[in-house]
């Protein structure tokens, strides 16, 4: 709409300029000055139909995102409820398996039962912390100054033994010197979310890549993975409350790190392409501590 409007004006001025010279041309300067008149009060009025516009967009923009918060809210305190006394039956049940573990009569075909209900059993544990930690509000302290590169660093050497589990290599080529504004709990959290996924993206011998560096009064990291991609729709989804491309995955892990990212006001792009892997783009503000 605003570009057939912005159309519609560049058309009506080239009118107008092509009829000023032809009335100059004429010698008719009495003509000039009403056109110039009526040319004014167009131009005014599509001024203000476009302001109209743009802050009608901006109102619908707003009741939607707040429609939406209010949505998630809901169904987070549900959730994180419900998780919350699943939480304490299921850690009994968890104590008693480890501890039936340790029977030596257990045959290796019960032990081998053992071992995939534990595992299935921390598994649940990670959803529902998962969940916990959406229905959680953000917290409310000052973001302080966060060293990036240090951060970085730190969540590495945190991935590395995830990675040496899935057959992962990890390299990184993190810039000194990166700081922005953030809390960093949750910046930790957000970096882990999204290096979790790249590594359940790919195969085993696959490489997951970070590159933190500064441009202009920016701080950008970069997470790349050689997995098996997504599609542009898969892309758009990402961030959705309880989206997920992974058949046992609750959509909740990036709809936090989402979060949190806005929160540091700051923005995540995504590129993937099916078969060839995926690129995480955060672009944070770059601060220079006082």
């Amino acid at each position: 709409m605003k570009g057939k409007l912005f159309l519609l004006a560049c058309v009506y001025w080239f009118i107008t300029i092509t009829r000023v010279v032809y009335l100059l041309y004429s010698e008719r300067i009495e003509q000039v000055y009403l056109l110039f008149f009526y040319v004014t009060l167009s131009t005014a009025t599509i001024a203000i139909v476009v302001y109209i516009i743009n802050y009608y967009d901006w109102q619908l923009d707003n009741q939607m995102q707040l429609q939406a918060a209010e949505r998630l809210n809901t169904v987070s305190q549900l959730a994180a409820s419900v998780a919350h006394e699943v939480r304490n039956p299921m850690t009994s049940v968890k104590g008693f398996l480890q501890l039936m573990r340790t029977d030596t009569n257990l045959s290796e075909r019960q032990l081998k039962f053992m071992e995939i209900s534990l595992g299935e059993l921390s598994r649940t544990e990670d959803i529902i912390n998962d969940y916990l930690s959406l229905a959680k509000p953000l917290t409310k302290e000052e973001h302080e100054y966060l060293n990036i590169t240090s951060e970085l660093k730190k969540i590495k050497d945190i991935m590395e033994s995830y990675t040496y589990t899935h057959n992962i290599q990890i390299e990184a080529t993190i810039e000194e010197g990166l700081v922005s504004l953030g809390r960093k709990n949750e910046f930790r959290q957000a970096l882990i979310n999204i290096m979790k996924n790249s590594v359940e993206a790919m195969q085993e011998s696959g490489m997951l890549l970070i590159a933190a560096y500064k441009k202009s009064d920016k701080v950008y990291i970069k997470i790349c993975d050689n997995g098996i991609g997504m599609t542009e729709k898969q892309v758009k989804q990402l961030g959705t409350p309880y989206y997920s491309t992974k058949d046992k995955g609750t959509g909740v892990g990036l709809t936090l790190t989402y979060r949190i990212i806005r929160e540091m006001k700051g923005e995540i792009k995504v590129e993937s392409h099916v078969g060839i892997g995926t690129t995480f783009l955060l672009i944070l503000n770059y601060c220079q501590p006082e």
